[in-house]
């Protein structure tokens, strides 16, 4: 992700055959896509024992700026890249929100629709960035048509040659291709992107902090200038974006018996808030893989925040009590498009005004992954015919209109039930987009078709939220 005066860059060398145990690889970093205007350029080594892949930090560029970017080795060479280096908020700033991106489950149009776009100056993935499982309703699309659950590519990983290959597949696609090569991108990991089957859990780490092109949180050792985190156990992060102060929040492997984050991570989220607010930055803004709002579903289902009610509110009234304000969590997991106010308590919060509104929400839907529909399909399919849909689409795809118009009246039954819910749209896929000037936050939800390859896009849905209020109003 990027800084005011720097960016990381990534690439995996691929070869058909290693030439020797280690790659010296060169990069350079240009204002132009012809790379002639080199700003900045570098040699640096890749080995086996990270997967051939590549990850610099290159520094010492200016703020606000697009630069170009490509690597060579052994005679060939990469696509060009371009990123951007954080800009100021009087330019305002520009976020794409994604989440949940099965491979199998659809076409990944969001992607291809968020790299079209000149707008966006971070991507945001609140994870699922890879999956380790096929859904049994979902089985859309699979590597070389072989829709086998025996199959290396059709199962949850069980070594880290085999949760490195599931990177390989992902990126094999060129939506995401396309996504890497047009914005900086930050990746927060959740269940997913850990699960697999392998025995030793640092495996799906590893293999993430190989293949996302993340900075490190913490100590990093360098080959040769190859950024490789000291401790791949640990996501949770803060960098400073700009005038913007931004958090990267793991709900999954930190937890203990009090709160999600467990005591460490939570002490240091709520001392990085405090510091944020304290020196004045304008917002605050937290990759938060699961949900903090209430939408209305028993919390198991995302084994998160409404799990634990406590813990949620305890954060909010840590918000409330403190004035730490301007806060914007980003979420995924639930695989549908949410706005929220995040109230500290029922009693205290006034839909209208946002009186009692500790923070807002949203969530950006998934790339790919099923929603309401999809669920609601897969339970109609069981009920007629005994067994999940597996391969059996054309059965499946018939029940898909009518559990939209039942997805729709969860939607209208969520919004009906919580009045702090300020949109609820679980039939679509797609992705958001939050757009932060000095005076206010803009949070947009768009749609995209995932059943094929598609162009088309729609806005859903765009809320306003002025500094100060905690409060999402529909935008004029």
């Amino acid at each position: 992700p990027p800084f005011c005066h720097g960016v990381v860059v990534w690439t995996r060398l691929t070869l058909p055959e290693q030439p020797s145990p280690r790659v010296r690889v060169h990069w350079r970093m240009a204002r132009d896509p012809g790379l002639r205007h080199v700003v900045a350029r570098g040699t640096v080594a890749t080995d086996a024992s990270r997967d051939w892949t590549v990850k610099v930090d290159v520094t010492g560029l200016e703020p606000g700026t697009t630069y170009y970017y490509g690597f060579a080795a052994r005679g060939r060479s990469s696509p060009t890249g371009r990123t951007k280096t954080a800009p100021a908020l009087a330019e305002g700033i520009g976020m794409a929100v994604v989440s949940c991106a099965s491979y199998w489950s659809g076409w990944w149009n969001a992607y291809d629709r968020i790299a079209e776009r000149d707008d966006i100056d971070v991507v945001l993935h609140c994870g699922d960035h890879v999956y380790d499982t096929v859904d049994p309703a979902e089985w859309l699309r699979a590597r070389n048509d072989r829709f086998d659950p025996e199959y290396v590519d059709f199962r949850p990983w069980r070594n880290l040659d085999e949760a490195r290959r599931r990177y390989a597949l992902h990126y094999a696609d060129p939506a995401l291709l396309a996504l890497h090569l047009a914005h900086p991108l930050t990746v927060a990991w959740d269940n997913h992107d850990l699960d697999g089957d392998a025995d030793d859990p640092l495996v799906a780490r590893q293999a993430f902090w190989e293949w996302t092109p993340c900075r490190p949180p913490g100590p990093v050792t360098a080959l040769d200038g190859n950024l490789v985190p000291a401790d791949v156990s640990r996501d949770h992060r803060d960098m400073r974006y700009g005038d913007v102060d931004l958090y990267v929040l793991d709900l999954r492997t930190r937890r203990d018996d009090v709160t999600i984050l467990g005591a460490e991570q939570r002490a240091w989220f709520e001392q990085g808030l405090l510091d944020s607010a304290g020196r004045g930055a304008p917002w605050r803004v937290v990759v938060n893989p699961i949900p903090l709002a209430a939408i209305g579903l028993g919390g198991s289902l995302y084994g998160g925040w409404t799990d634990r009610p406590g813990d949620q509110q305890s954060l909010l009234r840590y918000l409330a009590d403190n004035g730490i304000e301007d806060c914007v969590f980003v979420a995924g997991d639930a695989h549908g498009a949410f706005v929220a106010d995040l109230p500290v308590g029922p009693g205290a919060y006034d839909p209208a005004t946002g009186a009692g509104s500790a923070a807002v929400e949203i969530l950006g839907n998934s790339v790919s992954r099923g929603g309401a529909d999809e669920t609601i399909a897969e339970a109609w399919y069981r009920g007629l015919h005994g067994t999940s849909p597996d391969g059996d689409r054309e059965r499946y795809e018939a029940l898909l209109p009518q559990a939209r118009e039942a997805a729709r009246a969860v939607e209208d039954s969520l919004l009906a039930a919580n009045p702090a819910l300020k949109y609820a749209q679980w039939r679509d896929h797609g992705y958001g987009v939050v757009r932060l000037t000095a005076d206010e936050a803009t949070l947009e939800q768009w749609h995209v078709p995932i059943l094929e390859r598609s162009r088309d896009e729609w806005l859903g849905a765009r809320f306003t939220v002025a500094r100060g209020t905690n409060h999402a109003r529909p935008a004029v």
